[in-house]
């Protein structure tokens, strides 16, 4: 179940701690996250003030969805999936979900997606973001691939745009 991270609850940091320990094993912690992240009371600190959501299990943190508020009316959202939850119902089901709460609870107009692997991006079109564009050099020194999702076309994916009234 899709829950928001409390860091004021010991138990939430200690999941936290679990989750960047993995992220550290598996050598998966470069390909989300910067050189300042390699120490822990950094990656503590980042998600004092973004949204983070989790899905958890009997393991840990099976999925992490995160908002990195803009000072616009959008933000960055970024993900994680352990490795047996890659491209499965319950990931797809929960990135839907974290998107829901940034458009609707946290009343996101527009969310971007960055990565540098084109692979990742054509799962971003799949989904329903739409590309703005390659920057280079901005994923951490690589070419970054951009796209972007408005609330109104998250509504229109999800089923859960407003019904249109009939003209006559």
């Amino acid at each position: 179940m899709l829950r928001q991270y409390d860091p004021t609850n010991p138990q939430d940091e200690i999941l936290l701690l679990q989750w960047w320990s993995l992220l550290v094993e598996t050598n998966e912690l470069h390909t989300v996250f910067d050189a300042r992240y390699e120490r822990v009371s950094e990656f503590l600190l980042a998600f004092r003030q973004d949204v983070l959501l989790l899905e958890v299990d009997e393991r840990g943190i099976w999925g992490a969805f995160w908002f990195d508020r803009s000072p616009l009316a959008g933000a960055f959202f970024s993900l994680w999936l352990r490795k047996d939850h890659r491209q499965s119902k319950a990931s797809l089901e929960a990135i839907s979900l974290a998107l829901g709460v940034g458009f609707h609870d946290l009343q996101f107009r527009a969310v971007l997606v960055v990565t540098s692997e084109p692979a990742i991006a054509a799962l971003h079109q799949r989904y329903g973001f739409a590309r703005l564009g390659v920057v280079p050099g901005l994923y951490f020194g690589q070419p970054a691939i951009v796209s972007y999702m408005t609330d109104d076309m998250f509504d229109q994916i999800a089923g859960t745009a407003p019904a249109q009234e009939a003209t006559g």
